[in-house]
């Protein structure tokens, strides 16, 4: 079946949306055309629920009790339903597994709420972008100022992951940095042999670590005098170093040998301050989906024309990241739409929609489109009176969203989904032109669905246990928004352990092709469209990752054959006799066909981990 943009809005919408058909003008901007794709798409749900939850204030509590181990969030939809704009609404759930993602402030705030020292603190954001910052294709473009596009944490987190590991190292730094108080906990960039990590100075000295999230490690917790600098380890901790590969499976000693070790400067915040709002028109909708959706623009903006990556043509990684829809239908019957437009020639509004003012001359209005998010394409959609056509147009600037009424228009063609230079991908700003001409003429609805790409692990998906969830909107009077969730809880693919105490750790691992690293992220699609029923063995070991025992093993926390699919295991931070392990580093080893990768991994993959002194992020059903 030929797949084409946006034919997931079934999901969230019931209909066309418009009545009669002979007027109606439909146009997909930006096709879905990753190979990969349409070959691998994603597994039908088993069992889809709806639940639906309408809030006339704000703050508003929401709470979405989930019962089922086997869950998976499909979409999440804010609807306005009102005549008025609804202004920065948000949902987010309640809790250290969520926060607020708009700004790096409030992501520090959240992630740093109970922490009593700044060792905690680093300790937290270190683990924290364990679960919300992975590894994608993409290491910079060239077509954007690297300081707004990928130079940004809250871009960085928010939209999705970049490919190197300096931009892990600068999500971690603004972080750290943004911690309340801010300034107390700071971070530098230190510039090794082909790679780049950091060092965070605590206790008076600056401390080596790894934030990327193919070598994440700590590589001081105290146990070295002096502490532990990249400069030390290159001197003097050759074994400090190579002592992780028995755990983890790898060693960055062959970039720390022969490096410089030379610091950058520390960080004191963000590159970018943008913040991640928007607001939704009347009866506009926002649907956060989940799952891949291969909008990888491979023909009309790709990323290696740009000036990056001219070797491969796979410049964004396909599999692993969300989006989310902008869904406007303005009815030009009435005119609460009116203040939406931008520019309207020779119109005026009737109970019939939009009509000329002067049949003998063309008619237009224009309607913005502009986000902090990227566009990844749209479907567009006018009811015309009788006739008319469409135009798009873009900024050769794509971050400029201020409009010009001299920008090169494009017509749109039912027929014609690529527009080469003209296509809106990868642009924050566009705008559509309704034009219409003539005795009879009009235009009495529209459609723009505008879909941009938003990093999953930033939405508000729902989980095991009581989900509380607070939606916030600066202005809710005589408004009304209308909040679903879809979900599948008899998913084949994920698996949830529950925790049974305030201890402990979880582990997350995809079995059948790693989320992590981003030559495996495609081979989970690949299998199990192969073989949906296939399994593979799998061992987990846990090890102690600091002190004078460094390297035992505490525990085999899994062994044997596993079906396919997302696992979060629970470890509740117990060894093998069952007694409880003190807090610090641990990593674990996953041992078995986990697929192929650079630098001799093979058959082994492993990370470093945090254990606290309490279960953190607390989970569902234990934060009750």
């Amino acid at each position: 079946m030929r797949q084409k943009m946006f034919c997931f809005l079934a999901l969230a919408v019931v209909g066309t949306g418009f009545g009669a058909v002979g007027g109606v003008r439909s146009f997909t901007v930006e096709a879905i055309n990753d190979p990969f794709f349409r070959s691998c798409p994603n597994p039908k749900p088993r069992h889809v629920v709806t639940r639906s939850f309408t809030l006339k204030r704000s703050p508003g509590d929401l709470t979405v009790p989930i019962a089922s181990t086997h869950l998976h969030t499909l979409s999440v939809r804010l609807e306005n339903r009102s005549d008025l704009p609804l202004r920065n609404p948000y949902l987010r759930l309640l809790g250290d597994w969520g926060g607020d993602f708009r700004t790096i402030d409030a992501m520090a705030a959240g992630i740093a709420a109970g922490a009593t020292s700044p060792r905690e603190k680093f300790l937290r954001v270190f683990q924290w972008l364990a679960y919300h910052y992975e590894r994608f294709s993409t290491s910079g473009n060239e077509a954007y100022p690297w300081e707004e596009f990928m130079g940004g944490a809250p871009r960085l987190i928010n939209q999705y992951g970049g490919g190197m590991c300096g931009e892990s190292v600068e999500a971690m730094g603004a972080l750290l940095y943004a911690l309340p108080p801010k300034g107390e906990v700071v971070a530098r960039k230190i510039q090794l042999d082909g790679h780049q990590t950091g060092e965070v100075f605590l206790n008076g000295a600056w401390r080596a670590f790894d934030s990327n999230p193919s070598t994440r490690w700590i590589y001081d917790l105290g146990d070295h005098e002096p502490p532990a600098t990249f400069s030390w380890l290159r001197d003097h901790g050759e074994e400090t170093v190579k002592r992780v590969k028995p755990l983890t499976g790898w060693s960055i000693w062959w970039a720390i040998e022969k490096a410089s070790c030379k610091p950058f400067p520390k960080m004191v915040g963000p590159t970018s301050r943008r913040e991640f709002r928007y607001d939704l028109r009347p009866h506009e909708s926002l649907s956060m989906f989940f799952d891949m959706r291969g909008r990888t623009e491979l023909k009309s903006r790709s990323y290696a024309r740009a000036g990056f990556n001219r070797q491969s043509p796979n410049h964004r990684n396909p599999c692993d990241y969300g989006s989310a829809v902008f869904d406007y239908r303005p009815d030009f019957s009435t005119a609460v739409h009116r203040p939406f437009v931008v520019d309207a020639r020779n119109v005026k509004w009737t109970g019939r929609g939009l009509v000329p003012a002067d049949p003998a001359r063309p008619s237009s209005v224009v309607i913005p489109w502009y986000s902090a998010w990227l566009v990844v394409g749209a479907r567009i959609e006018a009811e015309f009176l009788t006739d008319g056509a469409v135009y798009v147009a873009r900024k050769a600037n794509v971050m400029d969203v201020k409009y010009a009424s001299n920008m090169p228009w494009t017509r749109l063609d039912p027929n014609r989904e690529e527009y080469g230079d003209a296509g809106i991908e990868g642009v924050m700003a566009y705008w559509v032109k309704f034009e219409f001409h003539g005795p009879g003429s009009g235009l009495r609805r529209a459609r723009i669905a505008t879909e941009v790409q938003m990093s999953s692990l930033t939405m508000p998906g729902l989980r095991y246990g009581e989900n509380r969830l607070r939606f916030t909107a600066d202005d809710m009077s005589d408004r009304n928004v209308r909040i679903t969730f879809t979900y599948d809880d008899q998913a084949p693919y994920d698996t949830y352990e529950p925790a049974t105490e305030d201890y402990g750790a979880y582990i997350h691992y995809r079995v059948g092709g790693d989320r992590t690293r981003t030559w495996c992220k495609n081979m989970f699609y690949k299998n199990i469209k192969k073989n949906p029923n296939g399994q593979l063995p799998i061992t987990v070991e846990i090890f102690k990752g600091f002190g004078r025992d460094f390297g035992r093993k505490v525990r085999t926390l899994v062994d044997g054959s596993l079906k396919y699919g997302d696992y979060w295991w629970y470890w509740n931070g117990r060894d093998a006799t069952g007694r409880r392990v003190p807090p610090g580093l641990y990593a674990y080893k996953i041992t078995g066909d986990v697929g192929e990768g650079p630098w001799g991994r093979g058959r082994i993959w492993g990370e470093g981990f945090v254990l606290f002194d309490r279960l953190w992020p607390r989970p569902n059903e234990i934060r009750k």
